[in-house]
């Protein structure tokens, strides 16, 4: 069996930001959950995708969430499939060219809710630390992403960031 993540783009999307210190709450249409980002971020909706993120600190740090729709159900109740989904993402995110020269610093499975879920943390070079935690649905792949600087990744807002994003389903 083969399962394949649609438009999955695991790149740190840098543009440019709104000054605005406001912590506003964003629910994507069908993505089943929320979050909130410490100012207007900007919106890209793929055929089966979704992304939003929010570039901070003149741009040498990002907060991104990225939904992407799966091409097939996810076997949620077989471990060794949801582990291979999971392995396959992160592989992708070392491969990237984005995130050139990267460190694998943690890799921890956990569940977020009744959900499988990975968090991830990279050092990068010309970036600082990627962390990124993969959240697997039946139909869905989440991931929230803070990058930039060591101390802007695990900072207050980031926390906050993190802790802001909820499943609804």
């Amino acid at each position: 069996m083969k399962w394949v993540l649609t438009g999955l783009s695991l790149a740190c999307v840098v543009v440019l930001c709104a000054a605005d210190d406001k912590w506003m709450k964003i629910e994507p249409k069908d993505a089943s959950c929320s979050i909130e980002f410490p100012g207007k971020p900007k919106e890209e909706m793929g055929e089966k995708s979704w992304h939003v993120s929010l570039p901070v600190k003149s741009d040498t740090a990002a907060y991104s969430l990225q939904i992407n729709e799966l091409q097939n159900k996810a076997p949620l109740d077989q471990p060794d499939a949801v582990k291979k989904i999971l392995d396959q993402a992160q592989q992708a995110l070392m491969k990237s060219d984005k995130l050139e020269g990267n460190k694998l610093v943690k890799s921890e499975d956990g569940m977020f809710g009744k959900y499988p879920s990975r968090d991830i943390e990279l050092t990068v070079p010309k970036l600082g630390v990627y962390r990124v935690k993969l959240v697997l649905t039946t139909d869905k792949f989440y991931q929230v992403i803070v990058a930039g600087p060591a101390d802007f990744t695990k900072g207050d807002d980031a926390k906050k960031f993190y802790e802001s994003f909820k499943l609804t389903d």
